[in-house]
């Protein structure tokens, strides 16, 4: 399977808060670029981040090309997403994953879109 975890999917994988599925070695892990960001801009200790970067080995980061960003941009229009949360749904349709978020408002529109996974969900 492919997975691409949104970047609260990543911190409650972290803090092992949530229902994930079982990830099996053979299994594809993404992020896009935006959540690596957003995951490493808010700390500032030097040993955390080379604690993350460890964690991270096991991701690949998916950074935009042409394609991305026309998926984007027609997530943008059509879905009314932010730009943040619609490299991050192009990310996930390019590699055709299943999103890991519990984002409702990303879990609503782009549901019809992909699969979805709510860590956070009760229905798991």
């Amino acid at each position: 399977m492919k997975y691409l975890l949104d970047t609260n999917g990543l911190i409650y994988l972290l803090s092992q808060k949530g229902n994930f599925p079982d990830f099996m070695h053979e299994d594809e892990m993404f992020i896009s670029f935006i959540s690596y960001i957003e995951l490493l801009a808010g700390i500032n200790k030097e040993e955390i981040i080379a604690e993350l970067q460890i964690f991270l080995k096991d991701f690949q980061i998916i950074y935009s090309d042409k394609e991305m960003t026309e998926i984007t941009l027609k997530f943008r229009k059509k879905l009314d997403l932010t730009i943040p949360d619609a490299i991050i749904g192009a990310a996930a349709f390019q590699q055709k994953a299943i999103l890991i978020t519990s984002d409702k408002k990303m879990i609503s529109k782009l549901s019809l879109e992909m699969k979805i996974i709510d860590p956070l969900s009760k229905m798991r």
